[in-house]
């Protein structure tokens, strides 16, 4: 009785694999998969005004990694339409604002930061053949940072912060950009 049912198990369990197997290349996909009507996409960055590049180009490689993970960056080449859909990122400010700010060592000093607070605002658009199809207005994402250990610990740390807040704009937009729910705001 449980070596039948055992079998039995063994059977189904084959069954599925066998079944999964042979309906993946059949072009059937699950419900939940990201494709997009008017994917692949291509990543380009929106001319530069602001001055640190790095941070520009961190919100290109979220964006990128955040289209790759979703199973929709391809380029213009992978596109089976021959429609060419490019995501332009823009990253339109970088603000500091301090962070943990205590008294001075006097009455009369001026009170000094303990960290730096980074925000890096940006935004995003689809483009497909010259017209534009989506947009994703002004969003931003922050990181803080300690500015303990002298102005180039402060400044290098600055820095990382703004290439990390980038990459988390970068990912934001483009998960906005295909429809998933983002906050706009830290």
């Amino acid at each position: 009785m449980i070596a039948s049912a055992w079998r039995r198990g063994r059977a189904v369990a084959a069954m599925t694999i066998a079944i999964t197997m042979a309906s993946s290349g059949c072009g059937y996909r699950p419900a939940s998969s990201a494709r997009d009507a008017i994917g692949p996409f291509d990543v380009a960055a929106a001319p530069v005004t602001v001055p640190d590049a790095a941070a520009v180009m961190a919100a290109v490689g979220g964006a990128r990694a955040e289209l790759a993970r979703s199973g929709v960056l391809g380029g213009c080449h992978a596109a089976p339409s021959g429609r060419c859909a490019e995501v332009r990122v823009a990253v339109t400010r970088l603000e500091e604002s301090p962070s943990g700010i205590v008294a001075g060592a006097s009455d009369d000093a001026a009170p000094l930061a303990r960290g730096v607070r980074v925000t890096v605002t940006g935004s995003a658009t689809v483009t497909v053949d010259g017209q534009l199809q989506r947009a994703t207005g002004e969003v931003s994402a922050s990181e803080v940072v300690s500015v303990g250990g002298g102005p180039a610990a402060a400044t290098l740390a600055r820095d990382d912060a703004a290439r990390a807040a980038a990459a988390r704009l970068g990912v934001r937009l483009a998960r906005l950009l295909l429809g998933h729910p983002e906050p706009t705001r830290d």
